[in-house]
C-alpha cells in the first residue's frame, strides 16, 4: 500500500472525499426499471363522446407532479380512465357530476387521485339540491379505492418527505429536544448454561443517543469500514450508542421518528456522479431508506433506483479491500 493511501485511511474519510463536486447526470440512471405505478393514458370519457370536451393542465404542487382534468361547461363525464382501466364512473341511476380529477405523485411513488364531484343531496327535501363530495384512489400497480383518512395519511407523508417539511422543523431542535419523546431499547445479554445454574443476573445494556455529521472525519461513536477503491463505506454505531439523527453539515438528512435503536447501519457510496446513502433502521414501518444527493440536497429515492445506480461495473467489491478507519 502506498503512503498516500495509508495517510488517507488514517485521517478518516475527509470532507473532499465524502462530498466530491457534483457532475451532470450520466446515462447510468437511464436504465432504471420502469415502475408499474406510472399513469398510462388518462382520459375523461364524456357522454356523449367528445375528446375535446375537457381541459387538462399540470403544476408542481408541494413538490409533487400534479395533473388536473376538468370538463368544459355543460359537458358530462361518464368515467375517468387510466388507459383501459376505469378508475371512477357515474351510475346512470344515481348520476354524479365530476368537477375535476387531480392526480399527484413524485418519481416512483404511489399515485394519488382525488375526484371532486356533486350529486343530489339525499338529506335535502329539495330534489334538485346538490352536495359536493370526494372520492379517493391510490395506484399501487393497480388502482384502489381508499378511505379518506388512510389516503391523507399516506399522501401527507409523501408531501412531507418531498418538501422535507418535517425534517426542516426537526433540524432546528437540539439533540436533547429531539430525544425527549423517544424511548431507546434496553438489551439484555443472553445467559449461557453456567450463568443459569448459578442464577447470575442478565446484564442490561442501555443506549445513549447521538447524532452524526457525514462530513466529520473523527467518526465518534461509529465503526467505519471503507473501501477506497470503490469509494464505499459502512458505518455502524459502537455498542451502547444509538444513532438518532444524521446531518450533512448544517442540513438534517434523517431523524429517528419512533422508539428503538434508530439507524443501526448506514452505507455511503461515492463512486458515481451523485453520492448515495442507504440507511438501515430499527423501525417496523421503514426499515430501509435510500437517498441520492443532487442539487445540493438529499432526495429520498426507491430501492430500484438506488440499486440501478449503485450496481458496480466490475461486480461486487472484494472484502479484503475494506479497511477500518
Amino acid at each position: 500500500m502506498d503512503k498516500t493511501s495509508k495517510e488517507t485511511m488514517d485521517s478518516g474519510v475527509s470532507y473532499e472525499y465524502v462530498l466530491p463536486p457534483e457532475e451532470p447526470e450520466t446515462d447510468g440512471t437511464q436504465n432504471i426499471p420502469e415502475d408499474k405505478n406510472r399513469l398510462k393514458d388518462v382520459k375523461l370519457e364524456l357522454d356523449p363522446p367528445d375528446p375535446n370536451g375537457y381541459v387538462k393542465c399540470s403544476y408542481l404542487m408541494d413538490g409533487l407532479d400534479t395533473f388536473f382534468y376538468h370538463p368544459k361547461d355543460s359537458k358530462v363525464v361518464k368515467s375517468v380512465l387510466d388507459g383501459s382501466d376505469i378508475i371512477w364512473s357515474s351510475d346512470p341511476q344515481f348520476p354524479r357530476k365530476l368537477k375535476h380529477a387531480k392526480f399527484a405523485y413524485k418519481d416512483n411513488s404511489h399515485i394519488f387521485l382525488t375526484v371532486l364531484f356533486s350529486e343530489i343531496d339525499p338529506k335535502s327535501k329539495d330534489a334538485t339540491k346538490e352536495v359536493n363530495k370526494n372520492d379517493y384512489f391510490v395506484k399501487r400497480d393497480q388502482w384502489y379505492n381508499s378511505p379518506e383518512n388512510e389516503f391523507y395519511e399516506q399522501f401527507d407523508k409523501l408531501k412531507n418527505r418531498v418538501t422535507m417539511r418535517d425534517v426542516i422543523l426537526n433540524e432546528k431542535k437540539s439533540l436533547e429536544e429531539h430525544v425527549t419523546d423517544l424511548t431507546f431499547t434496553t438489551l439484555k445479554t443472553e445467559q449461557n448454561w453456567i450463568n443459569r445454574i448459578i442464577r447470575r443476573k442478565q446484564v442490561e445494556h442501555h443506549f445513549t443517543p447521538f447524532e452524526y455529521d457525514i462530513r466529520d472525519d473523527k467518526h465518534e461513536h461509529l465503526i467505519v469500514d471503507a473501501n477506497l477503491n470503490t469509494k464505499f463505506a459502512i458505518y455502524t454505531p459502537d455498542t451502547g450508542y444509538a444513532l438518532t439523527r444524521l446531518f450533512d453539515k448544517d442540513r438534517l438528512i434523517w431523524y429517528q421518528e419512533r422508539d428503538g435503536l434508530g439507524c443501526t447501519t448506514f452505507y455511503m457510496d461515492l463512486s458515481g456522479n451523485h453520492p448515495l446513502l442507504h440507511l438501515m433502521l430499527d423501525d417496523p414501518i421503514d426499515s430501509h431508506i435510500y437517498y441520492k444527493k443532487m442539487d445540493n440536497n438529499w432526495h429520498i429515492i426507491d430501492k430500484k433506483e438506488y440499486e440501478a445506480i449503485r450496481k458496480p461495473a466490475n461486480g461486487q467489491a472484494n472484502p479484503n479491500e475494506f479497511y477500518n478507519v
